[in-house]
């Protein structure tokens, strides 16, 4: 059983009982790690939800988590997932 809830074979995956190292948490999991354009896009993804709720800015969130993702896989070297 994976303890990562991934799939078998993939970067994320450890056992149960085992502990994640640098090398099985992906990058992008470490703020500490993020470019100075990942950070961006977070900082502006907090002040869109300091904002009142409303669908049209929990959409602009969701647009803003994906363009931090793309920025990610750029950096990571990365294709994104097809979905």
């Amino acid at each position: 059983m994976l303890a990562s809830g991934g799939v078998v074979g993939s970067a994320t995956e450890y056992r149960l009982g085992e502990k994640p190292s640098e090398q099985t948490i992906p990058r992008r999991c470490y703020m500490d790690k993020w470019s100075d354009a990942e950070k961006a896009i977070y900082d502006a993804m907090q002040a869109v939800e300091r904002l009142p709720a409303d669908v049209r800015l929990t959409d602009a969130v969701v647009l803003l988590g994906r363009a931090k993702d793309r920025v990610a896989d750029y950096i990571d070297g990365v294709e994104p997932q097809k979905k």
